[in-house]
């Protein structure tokens, strides 16, 4: 009989490990700061049964809001404490989480389950795969979207040889990479700055290519997020609404109910849009995603203005993992009252996150009705005075600070 509860493990940046291909890689200081300190999220969308390994602990919380899912360290395997069998679950696949979960297996949980590596997720994970699926969707769908996919080159001068003789901004993207990072935004029309090219140059060099896009006038920043099985299938899991700065770097995730999240791209594209976009967004991953990867996947998307009026571009990039999107689509299921609206947010402080949790508590008191959050700040992982990176709710005015 299959196993059905899971060992949760957050791994950011695992596109990054993705592309390395070694057990041996070493993630960087941020990555390695924000694991450490957003360890507890998963235990926010796991399920009764269910446990998370995460070194930092659990947070303080009202007894109504606590998770069901149990907090575990390696300390606490060290000293003999006995799970039940569990399937290893990371935040995204990649060859070092597995190992970890290889080693775990080996010296506390012999009856884990361990999902095997494929090299096949390497080229899933990367922007020409991606890339395809526009193109899959675009077949699929009846809807003006984006005119052209990205292109794709592995030579840095051809690259300032396309922008010469091109006009308009542009965005260059490395393969490898989410959440708004690896981008650079560009002008066409002149042969690109020293720096500039030398980004370009270290891209190709690390990751083999650079994908250029023009770049949009975006309005509205959303996903959608599924479930593939490793065998074909894929399940629509629901919609999220993301706020991302003006250089694509992810901030917020809107919460509210479905209903009212897709009136937002629906009052732009028609109301038709919720009945046709989930299923060939669905299609498309089916045949390039499902038969060869089992886990959570978001397919990041956006509205933008045009001349001619309202487009949608519908596949910026694919991330198989779980996604933040996804997490604001479990929180506002399970854990938030249905009249509460706000967001759920992740924040990097530099000089340390405690004094403004400390003041977002004093400044938005918590407030609880029948077993759900109404109204007030949380943070969803613990806050000491080591933390950088905060995962909390702010149930507010969602149109300050948009």
């Amino acid at each position: 009989m299959p196993l059905t509860n899971k060992l949760h493990f957050f791994n950011p940046g695992h596109e990054t490990a993705v592309l390395h291909g070694s057990v041996f890689y070493t993630p960087p200081a941020h990555v390695r700061t924000m694991t450490a300190d957003l360890g507890f999220l998963p235990a926010w969308y796991g399920s009764e049964g269910d446990y998370v390994l995460c070194e930092g602990g659990s947070p303080v919380l009202p007894e109504a809001l606590c998770p069901t899912v149990r907090a575990v360290d390696t300390a606490s395997l060290r000293a003999g404490l006995q799970l039940p069998p569990l399937l290893a679950a990371p935040w995204g696949i990649s060859l070092p989480s597995l190992r970890m979960f290889r080693d775990l297996k080996r010296e506390y949980l012999p009856e884990m389950d361990v999902p095997a590596w494929s090299e096949r997720y390497a080229e899933l994970s990367g922007r020409q795969t991606a890339a395809l699926c526009l193109e899959e969707i675009r077949r699929r769908l009846p809807l003006p979207i984006v005119p052209d996919g990205p292109k794709f080159f592995s030579d840095p001068e051809e690259v300032a040889q396309m922008l010469a003789k091109a006009s308009g901004g542009f965005v260059l993207k490395a393969p490898y990479s989410s959440s708004g990072r690896g981008l650079l935004w560009m002008q066409g029309g002149g042969r690109p700055s020293q720096s500039d090219m030398q980004r370009i140059v270290g891209i190709i060099r690390r990751q083999g290519y650079v994908g250029i896009e023009q770049a949009l006038d975006r309005s509205l920043d959303f996903a959608l997020e599924f479930y593939a099985d490793g065998k074909g299938n894929v399940s629509y899991e629901g919609l999220s609404v993301f706020h991302a700065n003006e250089k694509g770097v992810y901030k917020h995730n809107r919460l509210a109910p479905q209903d009212e999240l897709w009136k937002l791209p629906e009052a732009c594209l028609g109301d038709r849009l919720r009945e046709l976009l989930p299923e060939a967004v669905a299609g498309a991953l089916g045949r390039l995603y499902a038969p060869h990867y089992a886990g959570y996947l978001g397919v990041d998307m956006f509205v933008y203005r045009t001349a001619e009026g309202w487009r949608l571009h519908p596949c910026v990039e694919v991330n198989l993992r779980c996604t933040m999107g996804w997490v604001a689509v479990r929180l506002f299921d399970s854990l938030i009252d249905a009249d509460a609206r706000g967001r759920f947010f992740v924040d990097f402080h530099k000089d340390g996150a405690l004094d403004s949790h400390l003041l977002m508590q004093a400044r938005y008191p918590l407030q609880i009705s029948d077993g759900k959050l109404s109204g007030g700040y949380i943070s969803l992982c613990p806050v000491n005075k080591s933390t950088r990176y905060v995962a909390g709710i702010i149930l507010a005015d969602i149109n300050k600070n948009k």
